[in-house]
């Protein structure tokens, strides 16, 4: 499963909204969290994201500039409460940073990144994503 939430702008800076898409691996068969979990939140977020299942849109992809964003790699069978546990573990570290910031806690492989001109909002825009990631997953 791959589960990211973006808070993305219009490259003209007039609005600004949350988009979240949820994707499955359950089509390429299982995939692991174990070993380097950086190599393997590099394989799925940039190459292999799976079947987008869900999602929630607020600007319309293409063409927009990324302010924040949450990446969440874990198994497909990983339950919501395994998933909020991990990104409630990861709070901390969001928060402080450097960004982009990831780890792995327990299957769950995280990602936290904002651009350099949100300082001091970091753990703002992490608990806003969260929230939009958790919803999507919910459904």
């Amino acid at each position: 499963m791959y589960l990211t939430s973006q808070r993305v702008t219009r490259t003209d800076g007039a609005s600004t909204g949350v988009n979240v898409f949820l994707h499955s691996h359950v089509d390429d068969g299982p995939i692991t969290t174990e070993g380097d979990f950086h190599k393997v939140l590099k394989e799925i977020t940039e190459s292999h994201p799976g079947r987008l299942i869900d999602q929630h849109v607020e600007l319309k992809p293409g063409g927009n500039t990324v302010l924040s964003y949450l990446d969440i790699v874990a198994p497909d069978n990983a339950k919501h409460d395994e998933i909020e546990s991990a990104l409630l573990g990861f709070e901390g570290a969001a928060a402080q940073g450097p960004w982009p910031v990831s780890d792995r806690i327990g299957r769950v492989i995280v990602s936290f990144g904002v651009v350099f001109g949100l300082g001091g909002l970091e753990a703002g825009e992490f608990a806003r994503l969260r929230e939009a990631a958790l919803t999507v997953l919910a459904r």
